[in-house]
């Protein structure tokens, strides 16, 4: 996957976007069941399946690394916030919390003169 120099966030992002979910489906044979899921609070990236495990993926795409590594931008305020979402998504979609395990996850990405350099997946909770 390729990008220019000169396209807005939003389209970084989206396309950061994209190539999560090819990641987690290809790579880890996850199923991508929501994307983009909106709330009050904000934004739920990605939710995903795998048997008995919802995992929420919140996604972060950067050029480079000069303000940190795409992981670094999710910080305690942000997680809180996420949390709240995954309990808005999981009401708004029947899905009982004591029969499935939940994981918050993040991807960060990193695209070094429009390719992919790095990918970095890292669980947050539990």
């Amino acid at each position: 996957m390729s990008t220019n120099s000169d396209e807005s966030p939003n389209s970084v992002g989206r396309k950061g976007e994209d190539i999560a979910c090819e990641y987690l489906s290809r790579c880890l044979g996850w199923s991508v069941v929501d994307r983009n899921f909106k709330t009050r609070s904000g934004e739920l990236d990605i939710v995903a399946y795998t048997p008995g495990r919802y995992v929420f993926v919140e996604v972060k795409t950067r050029r480079t690394h000069r303000f940190g590594v795409p992981v670094e931008a999710v910080t305690p305020t942000k997680v809180a916030r996420l949390v709240q979402q995954i309990h808005y998504y999981s009401r708004a979609h029947s899905i009982d919390l004591d029969r499935f395990e939940v994981c918050l996850d993040v991807v960060g990405l990193t695209l070094h003169q429009g390719v992919l350099a790095c990918v970095q997946h890292v669980r947050i909770l539990p």
